[in-house]
């Protein structure tokens, strides 16, 4: 039985490791949007087109395979560069999320 509980102990550890290996490697590869992003929360609009201009550079494959995730990009670049605006009803605007927590990017 101390047997069988050691195995499992190792498996799910091995598991867990691999997990953190492969959420680091993404968090690599993409580290240019997961800085836009940061820069987004911190209203640093200038390092947000940076990164992402780095980011899309980067990454020449976006806009072809994967174009609803480029218009968000460009979208958020847009929004920092001041060239377009969003408004609510009668000048109220609620906050927008410009980007998602991850690129939907398959690995």
């Amino acid at each position: 039985m101390n047997r069988i509980s050691i195995t499992l102990s190792v498996l799910v550890a091995m598991i867990t490791i691999d997990g953190i290996a492969a959420e680091k490697d993404k968090e690599d590869r993409y580290s240019n949007y997961y800085a836009a992003k940061r820069a987004l929360e911190r209203g640093d609009c200038h390092a947000v087109v940076f990164q992402l201009e780095a980011y899309l550079r980067n990454h020449s494959y976006i806009q072809e395979e994967y174009p609803d995730h480029y218009r968000e990009i460009r979208f958020a670049m847009d929004q920092c560069k001041g060239g377009l605006k969003i408004r609510g009803i009668e000048d109220e605007s609620g906050e927008s999320d410009l980007l998602p927590d991850h690129p939907p990017i398959a690995d």
